[in-house]
């Protein structure tokens, strides 16, 4: 904000500058050798004035209410920015979470995989169907791979 202050006044001075130029004399005279000069004085009795047109100033277009709505468009596309990254903060929390309960449970299904002596299922009629070595290390390499794909 300092920045643009300085630069304002900078410029305003400039202009002020520019303008008391422009309303000095300026005269031009040719030599007695041809060539031409210029000058704040007549320096010869051939001398004339020179017209010089006034710069064209830009004046600044936007008044206050346009400053005013750009202000208000720039604080809702940062507040727009914040709420998006608050939401992609929370999806990424939310995943986190979600990994983590995948993680804890395919490391317990690999426990009892590991730990217990007996194990089985029940089909439609609740009939248990005790799981054999091969089965049970089948089982054990598939957990494993869920464990490593969840928890690491």
């Amino acid at each position: 904000m300092q920045g643009l202050k300085l630069k304002v006044i900078v410029f305003s001075v400039f202009l002020g500058l520019l303008s008391g130029l422009s309303h000095a004399e300026v005269y031009r005279w040719t030599d007695d050798k041809g060539k031409v000069h210029f000058g704040d004085r007549p320096t010869t009795d051939n001398a004339s004035e020179v017209k010089i047109k006034e710069p064209k100033v830009a004046t600044p277009t936007k008044n206050d209410s346009d400053r005013k709505q750009d202000a208000a468009r720039f604080l809702r596309s940062r507040e727009l920015d914040r709420i998006e990254k608050a939401q992609q903060k929370q999806k990424s929390q939310q995943q986190a979470a979600k990994r983590a309960r995948k993680c804890k449970t395919a490391k317990l299904e690999l426990r009892k995989l590991r730990e217990a002596r007996l194990l089985y299922t029940k089909d439609k009629s609740g009939k248990k169907h005790y799981i054999t070595d091969a089965e049970r290390a089948s089982e054990k390499k598939k957990t494993a791979d869920i464990v490593d794909y969840w928890c690491n």
